[in-house]
């Protein structure tokens, strides 16, 4: 039986938590759902409430290479959207139509020096669609997404310090901030969530770190922008020394947020827009890898760290109460193999995990076969 032990803060008991594993695909030695080599790409998973699941990957199968979008809800369904062998995909965003209830997904491909365009995949007709064509203009795209009224967002850069984070929808396009603007010096990577964007804006009219910083939210039904906090640059009353570029947001517009603080690492969460630290960088979970948690709507929030013995690890907030959900030298029983979770480059987890509205949560891990010592990277589901 596993060590039960307390956390410094709050006094919460930090729980090893046991399930089964669903399967949704797997690269390696047991190969299942994926092309026979794999290449993992610098963007992470995306889970919606359906259980559906949707990750990027390149790949290359009978002397053919490229990169694709894998998605479904389980093992047996799993899909296959390819795009042009001259594009790559960084990053992406999966959504509802609110008119026809059809999935997509909405990404912004890149040729390796420009980013071309902004699209979208429909899950159910397999149907690709331009939205946006920047081709030529050698601009940067990040933190695309689009919301289930079809309200698109995205931020642009133009080399160096200048960036714009757009809105657009069918009655046009607006800058919700821009770094032209006098009083901004930098405009970071939003986090989408319904009709909530949140952002970290750097003012003044340098990019320097000690200029202020503000976490600003806003809401799209209402157009209005909420100051969620500010660091000591801008704010000398706040113990947030520094907001780190690691935040997201839910559907009710509750954030979740890294910090550096007077009294360490922590993690800032709000509910029903109350804000307060959730976690203190210490004893247990002893330091936390750079991606953004994931929050759903009821509040949880999965991060990936490391536990007191310097194992990565992923960890759940439930119920105010943290959990290891699993980690590094824990066992995955799959067809009668036990798969051991290994370090297989410098994490034994690609990218950040995600949590749904039901608590099921979704990640890319890499395992490793005890008796053959042959590597497996598998995408798995589980419910807490």
């Amino acid at each position: 039986m596993r060590k039960l032990f307390k956390l410094a803060i709050a006094s919460l008991t930090l729980l090893s938590a046991q399930a089964n594993y669903e399967l949704l695909a797997s690269s390696g030695e047991y190969n299942y759902n994926l092309p026979q080599q794999t290449f993992w790409i610098s963007t992470s998973l995306r889970m919606m409430n359906t259980g559906e699941v949707c990750f990027s990957m390149g790949g290359a199968a009978g002397g053919i290479s490229g990169y694709a979008f894998i998605c479904g809800d389980n093992g047996d369904n799993m899909k296959r959207y390819l795009v042009p062998q001259n594009e790559a995909v960084s990053d992406f965003y999966l959504f509802d139509d609110g008119n026809t209830g059809d999935k997509h997904i909405v990404f912004a491909p890149n040729n390796g020096s420009e980013h071309l365009g902004i699209y979208t995949f429909n899950l159910r007709t397999g149907k690709r669609l331009e939205h946006e064509n920047f081709e030529g203009q050698f601009t940067g795209l990040s933190g695309v997404a689009m919301n289930e009224e079809d309200v698109l967002v995205y931020r642009q850069s133009f080399g160096g310090k200048r960036a714009r984070i757009v809105m657009r929808n069918l009655d046009g396009e607006n800058d919700l901030f821009s770094s032209f603007s006098k009083d901004i010096g930098y405009v970071f990577t939003p986090q989408t969530s319904g009709n909530y964007v949140l952002t970290k804006i750097r003012m003044g009219r340098g990019i320097a770190e000690n200029q202020p910083d503000r976490l600003y939210l806003y809401n799209m039904k209402k157009g209005a922008k909420q100051i969620v906090m500010q660091d000591k640059d801008g704010q000398p009353s706040s113990k947030i020394t520094k907001i780190m570029n690691t935040y997201t947001v839910n559907h009710n517009g509750d954030v979740a947020v890294w910090t550096e603080t007077e009294n360490g690492t922590q993690l800032y969460a709000s509910n029903k827009g109350i804000l307060k630290s959730v976690l203190t960088i210490g004893d247990e979970i002893t330091k936390y890898d750079a991606f953004s948690p994931s929050m759903n709507n009821l509040g949880d929030i999965l991060i990936r760290g490391y536990d007191k013995k310097n194992n990565a690890a992923i960890f759940s907030y439930v119920d105010g109460q943290w959990s290891k959900v699993i980690g590094e030298g824990d066992v995955i029983e799959m067809n009668g193999v036990r798969y051991e979770v290994a370090d297989a480059t410098t994490s034994p987890f690609v990218h950040a995990p995600r949590i749904n509205d039901n608590r099921v949560v979704a990640f890319i891990v890499y395992v490793v076969n005890k008796k053959t010592n042959k590597l497996t990277t598998m995408v798995l589901k589980k419910k807490l």
